[in-house]
């Protein structure tokens, strides 16, 4: 299995790996659910999904860890 680093400086978005620069917000959660439920539904047998959240995608394939505020954070755990 490749590192979580390695997935993200090397691996393009794809139905099983999705970047995010911001958290959702609560306004945003039919667009988690339908993150989530694509990354359920792809059909990549048993192999791990993952949404990495506080990472900018840019066009140019390259990405940059943004990160994610703590306050922020605290508040989604809490939905």
């Amino acid at each position: 299995m490749a590192s979580l680093k390695n997935l993200i400086r090397y691996e393009s978005a794809s139905s099983g790996l999705l970047f995010r620069q911001t958290v959702y917000r609560p306004n945003e959660a039919a667009r988690l659910v339908a993150d989530v439920l694509g990354l359920a539904n792809a059909d990549l047998g048993d192999s791990p999904r993952y949404l990495f959240l506080g990472v900018f995608d840019a066009p140019d394939g390259k990405r940059r860890i943004a990160g994610v505020d703590k306050g922020e954070m605290s508040s989604f755990k809490k939905r």
